[in-house]
């Protein structure tokens, strides 16, 4: 899409709703790096707060994923 479009977004970054978005209040947070994606979900209330630090390197996915898995039921929230 950015080559096609020739767009200047950055594109490493980006949220995603999926199926049960609505449902859970949350989202996902995706990360392309080095032709790898990887993602995180997230509490729709922090979503922004979170893609905004990510995308300027802190924390990094690591970080997020890591912050993810100790959460109770996997999801980023405050």
């Amino acid at each position: 899409m950015k080559r096609t479009t020739r767009s200047l977004l950055n594109t490493e970054w980006f949220l995603v709703l999926y199926e049960q978005s609505e449902e859970t209040s949350t989202a996902v947070i995706v990360n392309i790096e080095d032709g790898n994606a990887r993602s995180v979900r997230v509490a729709y209330p922090v979503a922004s707060r979170y893609l905004s630090a990510a995308s300027v390197g802190s924390p990094s996915i690591d970080e997020l994923i890591e912050i993810e898995n100790e959460e109770d039921g996997g999801v980023l929230q405050d």
